[in-house]
C-alpha cells in the first residue's frame, strides 16, 4: 500500500500539467484563428495586391506571342 501511494504524483504537478494543456490549447486555437483571419483578408484584398504587384514588377504575361488553337468542340485553347 505505501508503495503506491510514493507512485503518486504531487496533486500541484497534476494541477500545473492540467493548467499548461489547456492555455496551449487555448494558444493553438488563437493562432488558428489570427492565420484565418490573415488568409481572409489576403483573400478580399487579393486583386488590390495584384494591381500593386502589376505596377511595382511591370510585366504581367511574358509571351510573346499568343496562339489559339480550336478544338472539335468549339473550346479556343491559348498556347504561349
Amino acid at each position: 500500500m505505501l508503495a503506491i501511494l510514493k507512485k503518486r504524483r504531487n496533486p500541484f504537478y497534476i494541477f500545473t500539467t492540467v493548467i499548461i494543456l489547456i492555455l496551449a490549447a487555448l494558444l493553438s486555437s488563437a493562432f488558428a484563428i489570427v492565420l484565418s483571419v490573415v488568409l481572409i483578408i489576403v483573400l478580399v484584398f487579393h486583386p488590390l495586391f495584384l494591381d500593386l504587384f502589376d505596377k511595382h514588377y511591370g510585366i504581367r504575361d511574358i509571351a510573346d506571342r499568343i496562339f489559339y488553337a480550336r478544338t472539335n468542340d468549339g473550346w479556343n485553347i491559348a498556347l504561349h
